[in-house]
């Protein structure tokens, strides 16, 4: 259901969803080599963080590449 412009939310799952994300994804969808190339795991995709400037963006990716890093040493 929409929630607010650009955002739906999956009351079945309870996840919300970026519509341009959504909408890439359903458009993947009409690929003939879909299952080659199907999302494994789709809940990056949901629960879109809100980013007000630059350097909280760079912040974000920073701990995402460390959280990255730490998972593949362990």
């Amino acid at each position: 259901r929409r929630v607010e412009r650009g955002l739906y939310v999956d009351d079945v799952n309870d996840l919300a969803i970026n519509s341009d994300i959504n909408g890439a994804r359903n458009i993947l969808k009409l690929s003939p080599n879909y299952q080659e190339q199907k999302c494994t795991n789709f809940s990056k995709l949901c629960n879109p963080i809100k980013v007000n400037s630059d350097y909280e963006f760079a912040k974000l990716l920073k701990d995402s590449w460390d959280y990255e890093i730490k998972k593949k040493v362990v």
